[in-house]
């Protein structure tokens, strides 16, 4: 009983230290989130429950989908193990199966839209939850494996796991090719190859880095990538004004998109580390 009452205090505080770092990174992006939700002259009461909905399913900014999915992932799992008691196998069935279902019809949802029953179900779906990149379809099944990866990480024998991580994530661009080629969506939220590149890229993560620093290493790494997420559209932005400021052309698109990723990166480890000192713990909630 203890063990339980542990766990689930340890999951409350996990969910409110995600939800107080997606509270931070909103208010960070206010100014464009006012611009996005309130400045359309539909009334404030109706831009303020657009804002509510777009906050709880698909992100206060664009770019800020992924904690509303984490949480949402999060909580599955929770109910899954300790509530539900799954199987390690049938939690990881079902949250592919989730997957799977979410990128086939995010992929052919404007095709499916024009079924006589269906399309109804699922024009209600797009327009009340946006997306199939969420908590549900999407993130389930990531954390689902990264949790059980963990859990049996001692017991994983070394293989060449960058090998079918290469491949598969050849099919995965090939996959996104064809269907740009086809037409069938704009969006290429998902594709099915993403998740067995992941799973090997998560794999071959385990033996990339010497055990005794690969603790530090993924803590770093980890709250880098929150960050990443949260700061790289700021980044960008910052990028484009310094270049307009300076009278400069800007950054081809590609090499934008390189210095987006190098500055948010040293960003990221810059804040983790100034976090750690005992005036600047209010950094955290960034990461």
């Amino acid at each position: 009983m203890c063990g339980k009452e542990n766990d689930s205090a340890k999951f409350a505080k996990y969910i409110k230290r995600l939800a107080i770092s997606y509270i931070a990174w909103t208010v960070l992006h206010s100014p464009q989130v006012y611009l996005d939700f309130f400045c359309d002259g539909r009334g404030i009461i109706y831009d303020t429950l657009n804002f509510v909905r777009y906050f709880l399913f698909y992100g206060s900014y664009q770019q800020l989908w992924f904690f509303p999915a984490l949480i949402t992932a999060a909580v599955l799992i929770f109910i899954s193990k300790r509530i539900l008691k799954m199987s390690d196998a049938l939690m990881v069935t079902i949250s592919a199966v989730l997957y799977f279902l979410g990128t086939f019809l995010g992929n052919t949802l404007d095709y499916l839209k024009l079924l006589p029953f269906a399309g109804k179900l699922l024009t209600f779906y797009s327009n009340t939850f946006f997306t199939f990149r969420n908590g549900v379809f999407f993130g389930f099944f990531f954390v689902a494996s990264g949790y059980v990866i963990a859990k049996n990480a001692k017991r994983i024998t070394n293989r060449l796991y960058i090998l079918p991580a290469t491949l598969f994530f050849a099919m995965m661009f090939s996959e996104g090719l064809l269907i740009r080629l086809l037409g069938l969506t704009d969006a290429l939220d998902m594709t099915f190859f993403l998740a067995p590149t992941a799973i090997f890229a998560f794999l071959d993560l385990l033996f990339a880095v010497p055990p005794k620093i690969n603790k530090l290493n993924s803590v770093y790494f980890r709250n880098c990538s929150a960050f990443i997420f949260g700061a790289h559209m700021i980044v960008s932005a910052a990028i484009n004004a310094a270049a307009d400021a300076f009278s400069v052309l800007r950054l081809s698109p590609l090499l934008h998109y390189i210095a987006v990723i190098v500055i948010s990166t040293l960003l990221g480890f810059a804040v983790a580390f100034v976090s750690r000192k005992k005036h600047f713990g209010f950094l955290k909630v960034l990461l």
